[in-house]
């Protein structure tokens, strides 16, 4: 159960971000169009025949080809971003295993592709609302409009399909158009998520997620070409329910469906594991050290980012990485974070090899490259959401880390009113608030003022003698020399020691 809630933490992450999420705004604004647009003859035709029409006109608003294309292509709008991953997202990712954050993104997936069409759903009522009159059955209009020439002589894009009123009751449509559509709408956003995880782009997905889309229009004419169609089977009249088609079965569909959600999901979690097989040998490590680097290699195709990076971290120091821009620092600091696979050497943390051992350091926090939260909530919201995923830490806790990185608790000011050095503030807060063994800063005093700097300083200082380890990536050569026990030196991807 653990395992479950800490994924739907993750799912839930990224649909608070919505509030902020342009795209999500034009999506609903695009559907709203379009419903009205394609239902309104439906609506039209009603006041024709002088009665009103029953409620149930979402299972037909699919039935045209190229209207399924435009409720469709918004849906990879949304997706195109996947895995989703942004600077809040890094926190979330430290706190829990890669695993469990992998099944909150495809959650996350299906969670927006119901919530879509239910939307979707719901405006054929709602925009309609006055030309519908509640009923159990399918009423007369849209009888009328089934088994007429009506919508040909009308040239209505929707079809009333006489398939779906014969074997389907409303309910039963209802439920199953919004299914299959939740479903469709899920495996596409899945692709985009595995393309662009696998080809580290995120035109791939997208081109093959649209090629879908594109298909159920090419191939709608072609009924044993509906069998490799997916998206065709969003509409009903497209099944065969009566056995008198070469249409592909309901049971067809959910078999297919099913076993493209379990493909992907071992073709994730093999994506997501680091080479090497899991042993509990502890040969070769120093139990003593809390941290042990050896023979660290990153490459990037012919480039050298980190070269046969060899170093060991104690307990209970401070430690400083200097460099130029680009030397590598940053690119250290996520391999040790377990947020980069390293091309080849070993991480070792307290006794557990990263990659093998563990997938994620479990007792580490930090702050990589720019703090990021989301803007619409206060500070104190946006660490109460983070500390949910390990659910170590109370209100009284997050309230202290607050005061201590001088931010206040009780403010209602949304974060994405804040400085840099407020935002730099919190972005600490978040790092130390479960006091954690490992601490890793890249740039921690970025944007801070100098009492600002002097406040943090003794912050770290005083962690450190209550036994955590620290590592600060800092251009400031004062921040190094108060606060570093030992200081190494980045420089086209190697680590030397300095004296200090």
């Amino acid at each position: 159960m653990k395992s479950v809630k800490i994924s739907l933490i993750v799912a839930i992450q990224n649909i608070r971000k919505w509030r902020t999420n342009y795209r999500i705004w034009i999506l609903v604004i695009l559907t709203m169009i379009f419903v009205q647009c394609y239902t309104k003859e439906i609506s039209t035709n009603a006041l024709a025949m002088g009665m009103k029409s029953s409620p149930w006109l979402y299972p037909f608003l699919y039935t045209d080809r190229y209207i399924r294309i435009l409720f469709m292509l918004p849906l990879i709008f949304i997706y195109c971003d996947a895995p989703f991953i942004d600077k809040n997202q890094i926190y979330i990712l430290m706190r829990c295993k890669r695993k469990l954050w992998s099944i909150g993104q495809i959650i996350y997936i299906f969670m927006t592709s119901a919530m879509y069409f239910s939307l979707i759903a719901a405006m054929t009522i709602v925009l309609n609302i006055r030309n519908i009159e509640y009923m159990n059955d399918w009423g007369k209009v849209l009888g009328t409009l089934a088994f007429s020439n009506v919508p040909l002589v009308k040239g209505t894009a929707v079809t009333i399909s006489t398939y779906i009123l014969t074997y389907f009751t409303p309910t039963q449509a209802m439920f199953f158009t919004w299914l299959l559509s939740v479903l469709c709408g899920g495996i596409l956003g899945l692709i985009i998520y595995g393309c662009n995880v696998i080809s580290k782009s995120k035109v791939v997905g997208i081109v093959a997620s649209g090629f879908l889309v594109i298909l159920s229009a090419a191939v709608s004419g072609n009924e044993m070409a509906q069998w490799f169609s997916p998206v065709s089977w969003t509409t009903l009249n497209k099944l065969d329910v009566g056995k008198l088609t070469q249409y592909p079965t309901f049971t067809y569909v959910m078999v297919v469906y099913m076993t493209a959600i379990i493909i992907f999901k071992c073709m994730d979690y093999k994506s997501n594991r680091k080479k090497g097989c899991r042993s509990n040998d502890t040969g070769g490590i120093n139990m003593e050290k809390l941290i042990q680097i050896k023979n660290l290699t990153k490459c990037f195709g012919e480039t050298k980012v980190l070269d046969k990076i060899n170093v060991n971290f104690d307990r209970g120091h401070i430690y400083g990485i200097i460099g130029r821009n680009g030397s590598g620092k940053s690119m250290l600091m996520k391999c040790i974070c377990g947020l980069v696979v390293p091309t080849s050497g070993e991480i070792i943390i307290d006794n557990k090899k990263l990659g093998t051992d563990i997938d994620l350091p479990e007792n580490l926090a930090g702050i990589i490259e720019e703090p990021g939260f989301l803007e619409n909530y206060s500070a104190y919201k946006n660490l109460q959401f983070l500390s949910m995923i390990k659910n170590k830490i109370g209100k009284e806790e997050i309230i202290q880390t607050l005061k201590s990185v001088r931010l206040d608790p009780y403010s209602k000011l949304h974060v994405g009113k804040y400085s840099m050095g407020m935002k730099q503030r919190l972005g600490i807060a978040q790092a130390i608030m479960e006091k954690p063994e490992i601490l890793i800063l890249d740039e921690p005093m970025n944007g801070l003022d100098n009492d600002g700097v002097m406040e943090m300083r003794k912050l770290f200082i005083n962690l450190r003698e209550e036994g955590t380890m620290i590592i600060i990536a800092s251009h400031n050569k004062e921040d190094i020399e108060v606060l570093c026990d030992e200081v190494f030196e980045m420089e086209k991807g190697k680590l030397t020691p300095v004296q200090h």
